[in-house]
Protein backbone atom coordinates (compact mmCIF):
# COMPACT_ATOMS: atom_id res chain seq x y z
CA UNK A 1 0.00 0.00 0.00
CA UNK A 2 1.41 3.29 -1.08
CA UNK A 3 -0.96 5.42 1.16
CA UNK A 4 -2.05 6.22 4.49
CA UNK A 5 -5.20 5.93 5.74
CA UNK A 6 -6.79 7.06 8.90
CA UNK A 7 -6.76 3.77 11.22
CA UNK A 8 -4.79 1.87 8.81
CA UNK A 9 -3.90 -0.94 11.04
CA UNK A 10 -0.84 -3.89 11.53
CA UNK A 11 -1.88 -6.87 13.75
CA UNK A 12 1.03 -8.74 15.69
CA UNK A 13 -0.13 -11.89 17.46
CA UNK A 14 2.17 -13.72 19.54
CA UNK A 15 1.52 -17.36 20.85
CA UNK A 16 4.78 -17.20 23.19
CA UNK A 17 5.14 -20.78 24.22
CA UNK A 18 4.93 -22.04 20.51
CA UNK A 19 1.68 -24.46 20.93
CA UNK A 20 -0.09 -23.21 18.07
CA UNK A 21 -3.14 -21.98 20.21
CA UNK A 22 -4.48 -19.38 22.50
CA UNK A 23 -5.08 -20.14 26.35
CA UNK A 24 -8.49 -20.96 27.84
CA UNK A 25 -7.73 -18.34 30.57
CA UNK A 26 -4.88 -17.07 31.05
CA UNK A 27 -4.30 -13.26 29.80
CA UNK A 28 -0.57 -13.39 28.52
CA UNK A 29 -1.04 -14.29 24.52
CA UNK A 30 -2.75 -12.04 22.50
CA UNK A 31 -2.32 -9.11 20.07
CA UNK A 32 -0.55 -5.40 19.72
CA UNK A 33 -2.20 -3.24 16.94
CA UNK A 34 -0.36 -0.74 15.10
CA UNK A 35 -2.44 1.61 14.18
CA UNK A 36 -2.13 4.94 12.10
CA UNK A 37 -4.63 7.72 13.25
CA UNK A 38 -4.73 11.27 11.84
CA UNK A 39 -4.36 12.59 15.93
CA UNK A 40 -1.89 10.02 16.30
CA UNK A 41 -0.48 6.53 15.97
CA UNK A 42 -0.81 4.58 18.71
CA UNK A 43 -0.22 0.87 19.76
CA UNK A 44 -3.12 -0.97 21.37
CA UNK A 45 -3.20 -4.47 23.28
CA UNK A 46 -5.45 -7.19 24.17
CA UNK A 47 -5.03 -10.66 24.83
CA UNK A 48 -6.96 -13.42 23.47
CA UNK A 49 -8.16 -16.78 24.84
CA UNK A 50 -9.46 -19.58 23.17
CA UNK A 51 -11.19 -22.69 24.51
CA UNK A 52 -11.40 -25.05 22.00
CA UNK A 53 -9.10 -23.96 19.51
CA UNK A 54 -7.29 -26.53 16.97
CA UNK A 55 -4.64 -25.19 15.47
CA UNK A 56 -2.43 -25.53 13.21
CA UNK A 57 -2.25 -27.45 10.77
CA UNK A 58 -5.78 -27.32 10.55
CA UNK A 59 -6.08 -22.96 11.06
CA UNK A 60 -9.74 -23.76 12.58
CA UNK A 61 -9.00 -21.25 15.36
CA UNK A 62 -11.86 -19.12 16.62
CA UNK A 63 -11.43 -17.05 19.43
CA UNK A 64 -14.00 -16.66 22.24
CA UNK A 65 -12.87 -14.27 24.40
CA UNK A 66 -10.72 -10.30 23.98
CA UNK A 67 -10.02 -8.26 26.65
CA UNK A 68 -7.18 -6.25 28.53
CA UNK A 69 -7.41 -3.22 25.59
CA UNK A 70 -5.01 -1.10 26.57
CA UNK A 71 -2.94 1.16 25.26
CA UNK A 72 1.38 1.53 25.92
CA UNK A 73 4.03 3.01 24.41
CA UNK A 74 7.18 0.46 23.12
CA UNK A 75 10.25 2.19 23.27
CA UNK A 76 10.66 2.33 19.22
CA UNK A 77 6.88 3.13 17.19
CA UNK A 78 6.49 4.74 14.19
CA UNK A 79 4.68 4.65 10.81
CA UNK A 80 5.64 6.19 7.68
CA UNK A 81 6.12 5.78 4.07
CA UNK A 82 9.34 4.18 3.73
CA UNK A 83 12.29 5.35 1.13
CA UNK A 84 10.63 2.34 -1.39
CA UNK A 85 7.53 4.71 -1.41
CA UNK A 86 5.35 1.99 0.48
CA UNK A 87 3.71 2.35 4.14
CA UNK A 88 6.25 1.02 7.21
CA UNK A 89 5.37 0.06 10.03
CA UNK A 90 8.40 -0.40 12.49
CA UNK A 91 7.72 -1.18 16.66
CA UNK A 92 10.25 -3.15 18.89
CA UNK A 93 8.71 -5.22 21.46
CA UNK A 94 10.93 -6.11 24.55
CA UNK A 95 11.15 -8.88 26.30
CA UNK A 96 9.27 -9.43 29.66
CA UNK A 97 7.16 -10.41 32.03
CA UNK A 98 4.16 -8.17 31.42
CA UNK A 99 1.43 -9.67 29.37
CA UNK A 100 1.76 -7.36 26.41
CA UNK A 101 5.59 -7.94 26.25
CA UNK A 102 7.67 -10.97 24.26
CA UNK A 103 7.80 -13.86 26.95
CA UNK A 104 10.80 -16.33 26.15
CA UNK A 105 10.45 -18.56 29.05
CA UNK A 106 9.57 -21.39 26.68
CA UNK A 107 12.56 -22.64 25.24
CA UNK A 108 14.01 -22.09 22.57
CA UNK A 109 13.78 -18.59 21.90
CA UNK A 110 10.83 -18.28 19.62
CA UNK A 111 7.69 -17.89 19.50
CA UNK A 112 4.39 -18.36 17.08
CA UNK A 113 3.97 -15.12 15.06
CA UNK A 114 0.97 -13.92 12.87
CA UNK A 115 0.65 -10.61 10.99
CA UNK A 116 -2.85 -9.34 10.47
CA UNK A 117 -3.63 -6.19 8.14
CA UNK A 118 -6.67 -3.68 7.85
CA UNK A 119 -6.17 -1.66 5.03
CA UNK A 120 -8.99 1.34 6.13
CA UNK A 121 -8.84 2.95 2.47
CA UNK A 122 -10.21 -0.36 1.06
CA UNK A 123 -11.78 -2.24 4.03
CA UNK A 124 -9.55 -5.38 3.11
CA UNK A 125 -7.92 -7.42 6.02
CA UNK A 126 -5.17 -9.82 5.25
CA UNK A 127 -4.32 -12.74 7.26
CA UNK A 128 -6.60 -15.64 8.89
CA UNK A 129 -5.70 -15.64 12.41
CA UNK A 130 -7.77 -15.97 14.67
CA UNK A 131 -10.30 -16.41 11.33
CA UNK A 132 -13.48 -14.36 12.01
CA UNK A 133 -15.24 -14.89 9.26
CA UNK A 134 -14.37 -12.14 7.02
CA UNK A 135 -14.87 -12.76 3.30
CA UNK A 136 -12.18 -10.78 2.19
CA UNK A 137 -9.66 -12.05 4.25
CA UNK A 138 -6.92 -15.02 3.03
CA UNK A 139 -4.09 -16.41 4.41
CA UNK A 140 -0.70 -15.51 2.10
CA UNK A 141 1.63 -13.08 2.77
CA UNK A 142 0.28 -13.31 6.39
CA UNK A 143 0.13 -16.38 8.09
CA UNK A 144 1.06 -18.12 11.69
CA UNK A 145 4.94 -19.02 11.26
CA UNK A 146 7.75 -19.67 14.02
CA UNK A 147 9.53 -15.96 15.15
CA UNK A 148 13.38 -16.56 16.23
CA UNK A 149 14.46 -13.94 18.41
CA UNK A 150 18.19 -13.24 18.77
CA UNK A 151 19.74 -10.83 21.06
CA UNK A 152 19.63 -7.00 19.50
CA UNK A 153 23.79 -6.76 20.34
CA UNK A 154 24.22 -9.53 17.29
CA UNK A 155 22.40 -7.17 14.79
CA UNK A 156 23.13 -3.72 15.39
CA UNK A 157 22.19 -1.47 12.22
CA UNK A 158 22.06 -3.88 9.51
CA UNK A 159 22.12 -2.69 6.22
CA UNK A 160 20.51 -5.86 4.39
CA UNK A 161 17.36 -4.40 1.69
CA UNK A 162 15.67 -7.67 3.37
CA UNK A 163 17.15 -9.34 6.75
CA UNK A 164 16.53 -13.10 6.02
CA UNK A 165 17.75 -14.47 9.62
CA UNK A 166 18.25 -18.52 9.34
CA UNK A 167 14.99 -20.20 9.19
CA UNK A 168 15.70 -23.79 11.07
CA UNK A 169 12.42 -25.23 9.86
CA UNK A 170 13.13 -24.51 6.17
CA UNK A 171 15.03 -25.85 3.57
CA UNK A 172 18.65 -26.35 2.45
CA UNK A 173 19.60 -25.44 -0.72
CA UNK A 174 23.03 -26.47 -2.67
CA UNK A 175 25.68 -23.98 -2.39
CA UNK A 176 28.77 -25.84 -3.59
CA UNK A 177 30.58 -24.22 -6.92
CA UNK A 178 29.85 -23.92 -9.55
CA UNK A 179 26.52 -22.86 -8.19
CA UNK A 180 26.62 -18.92 -6.66
CA UNK A 181 23.76 -17.98 -4.24
CA UNK A 182 22.73 -13.85 -4.24
CA UNK A 183 21.08 -11.63 -2.26
CA UNK A 184 20.81 -7.66 -2.61
CA UNK A 185 21.20 -5.04 0.05
CA UNK A 186 20.35 -0.92 -0.30
CA UNK A 187 23.17 1.03 -0.96
CA UNK A 188 22.11 3.90 1.72
CA UNK A 189 25.52 5.50 2.53
CA UNK A 190 29.24 5.31 1.46
CA UNK A 191 31.96 3.12 3.24
CA UNK A 192 33.62 0.06 3.63
CA UNK A 193 31.43 -3.37 4.02
CA UNK A 194 33.24 -5.22 7.03
CA UNK A 195 30.65 -7.09 8.67
CA UNK A 196 29.04 -10.49 6.71
CA UNK A 197 26.98 -13.49 8.18
CA UNK A 198 25.21 -15.85 6.42
CA UNK A 199 23.99 -19.38 6.99
CA UNK A 200 24.64 -22.48 5.73
CA UNK A 201 23.61 -26.50 6.69
CA UNK A 202 24.60 -29.82 5.72
CA UNK A 203 22.98 -32.07 3.21
CA UNK A 204 21.19 -34.80 5.79
CA UNK A 205 23.28 -33.15 8.54
CA UNK A 206 26.22 -34.83 7.61
CA UNK A 207 28.90 -32.27 8.52
CA UNK A 208 31.55 -31.70 6.38
CA UNK A 209 34.77 -29.01 5.62
CA UNK A 210 34.47 -25.91 4.22
CA UNK A 211 38.25 -24.48 4.12
CA UNK A 212 37.06 -21.42 2.26
CA UNK A 213 34.51 -19.66 -0.15
CA UNK A 214 34.51 -16.84 -2.81
CA UNK A 215 33.28 -13.84 -2.01
CA UNK A 216 31.79 -10.94 -4.66
CA UNK A 217 29.94 -7.83 -5.00
CA UNK A 218 28.40 -7.18 -8.07
CA UNK A 219 26.05 -3.96 -9.81
CA UNK A 220 22.54 -4.63 -9.54
CA UNK A 221 20.35 -5.77 -13.08
CA UNK A 222 17.11 -3.95 -11.46
CA UNK A 223 13.32 -6.33 -11.91
CA UNK A 224 12.46 -5.61 -15.05
CA UNK A 225 8.10 -6.20 -13.87
CA UNK A 226 7.94 -5.10 -10.80
CA UNK A 227 5.07 -7.30 -8.88
CA UNK A 228 5.58 -9.88 -11.83
CA UNK A 229 7.40 -12.66 -12.51
CA UNK A 230 10.78 -11.45 -13.29
CA UNK A 231 13.62 -10.47 -10.53
CA UNK A 232 16.44 -8.30 -10.19
CA UNK A 233 19.83 -10.13 -10.52
CA UNK A 234 23.58 -9.88 -10.32
CA UNK A 235 25.86 -7.67 -13.22
CA UNK A 236 29.07 -6.70 -13.53
CA UNK A 237 31.58 -8.22 -11.02
CA UNK A 238 32.71 -4.84 -8.83
CA UNK A 239 34.91 -7.02 -6.25
CA UNK A 240 35.53 -10.39 -5.27
CA UNK A 241 37.88 -12.20 -2.86
CA UNK A 242 38.70 -15.59 -1.57
CA UNK A 243 38.32 -16.31 2.39
CA UNK A 244 39.94 -18.51 3.94
CA UNK A 245 40.21 -17.03 7.31
CA UNK A 246 36.15 -17.00 9.05
CA UNK A 247 34.53 -18.02 11.94
CA UNK A 248 31.53 -19.79 12.95
CA UNK A 249 28.91 -20.54 15.57
CA UNK A 250 26.93 -24.04 15.41
CA UNK A 251 23.55 -24.24 15.46
CA UNK A 252 21.78 -27.90 16.25
CA UNK A 253 18.31 -27.01 14.67
CA UNK A 254 14.80 -28.38 16.18
CA UNK A 255 14.15 -30.41 13.43
CA UNK A 256 15.53 -31.53 9.61
CA UNK A 257 15.12 -29.84 7.14
CA UNK A 258 14.46 -30.15 3.40
CA UNK A 259 16.80 -30.13 0.34
CA UNK A 260 17.13 -29.01 -2.98
CA UNK A 261 19.32 -28.60 -5.57
CA UNK A 262 18.59 -26.06 -8.09
CA UNK A 263 21.26 -27.37 -10.40
CA UNK A 264 19.65 -30.85 -10.64
CA UNK A 265 16.28 -30.23 -9.38
CA UNK A 266 16.56 -32.64 -6.39
CA UNK A 267 14.41 -32.28 -3.14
Amino acid sequence: DQTLDDYDQVGLYFDDNYDGCFPASATNEGNSWLVWSVTGPFVEWRYIQDVDCSFPPSYSCQADNYGGNMMWAPSCFGIGIGPTGVVDYEVMIPYGALDELLDLAMPPDSLGFFVYCSDAGNGLFQGEWPNQGYLDTWREPCYYGRLICETGEEWPNHKMHYPQLPDEDGWDVNATQPLVLADDWQCSEEGWVKDIHFWGSWKHGIEGTIVGFWLSIHSNIPDPDGPGPGYSMPGETLWELYVEDFGFTPIDPPTMEGWFDPSTGEV
